[in-house]
This record gives structure tokens, sequence and C-alpha cells, in this order.
């Protein structure tokens, strides 16, 4: 998506133009597919992380595990912020706009090429999960005693 908006931008001549004064001639419906595959992993994600907390926490700690998957969603979050700085810093020489990520012009960085270690970080991410699903042995279903019945 990030390289078709970038064409787009050079085939009007818009590269540097201001977004809100001149916004460029493609529809924001391109974004939709990209929106729809990350809803539908962070759906898939959410589910089966929660499921995964809840079934295999010990009885005592179901609500503990719960609030864990949340609590790790946040710190993801505050990750990617640190990412962003990161990347910033290492790629500041790199450019002329001072990093991949620096400066108001989205037409004259380098988002695509961020986009791109967003997924060779996400394939090795990918690559530790296949390693420790691997070595991973599910516990047995807990059965909840009925001794406090009233």
């Amino acid at each position: 998506m990030e390289v078709k908006r970038k064409n787009v931008a050079a085939t009007h001549g818009m590269l540097d133009a201001i977004p809100v004064a001149q916004p460029l001639p493609i529809s924001t419906f391109w974004l939709s597919f990209q929106f729809f595959i990350f809803g539908i992993a962070d759906m898939f994600t959410y589910v089966g992380l929660l499921e995964f907390f809840y079934s295999e926490s010990p009885l005592s700690l179901k609500s503990f595990a719960t609030a864990f998957l949340w609590c790790s969603i946040a710190l993801g979050y505050f990750l990617s912020t640190i990412i962003v700085e990161v990347v910033n810093k290492a790629t500041k020489n790199l450019t002329a706009s001072g990093g991949w990520l620096a400066g108001n012009n989205l037409n004259r960085n380098h988002l695509n090429l961020f986009y791109w270690l967003l997924a060779i970080v996400s394939f090795i991410n990918f690559l530790n999960y296949l390693f420790w699903a691997r070595w991973y042995k599910y516990r047995p279903p807990q059965v909840q005693s009925g001794s406090n019945n009233a």
C-alpha cells in the first residue's frame, strides 16, 4: 500500500505537497484490505490468547491470567513506541530527512522500509512461536470441586 501511495504521489508531482491542502488522488478504500487483515489477526490473537490463558492457568489464577493478557497487549503498544524511536535514531544518518520516520512529509520518508522491518521482526517472532509451541505440553483440564455448594 505504501509503495502504491508513493507512486501516485510521484506520478502526480505531489511529493512535496501539503496533504491537507492537496490530498493525493487515491481512494482511502486501498486501506480497507490491510485494515481487514489487521482486524482478523487481532480477533484471532485476542480470542486465542484469552482462551489459552484461561484454559491453561490454574483455577486460582484464572482472573490473573485474563488480566495478564491485557497487560501484555499494553506492553506491546509501549514497545512499538520504543521501536519507532530506535529506528529513527539508527537511521538518522542514512537519509536526508533525518531517519526513516522523521519529518512531516510521508512522501519523503521511508515508511515502506519500516514496514519491511516490521515484517521481518514478525517473521522472527513467528519462528519463535513455532519453537516454543513445539515443546509445549498441554495440561489436562481441571475440574472444579463442588465443595462450596450451599
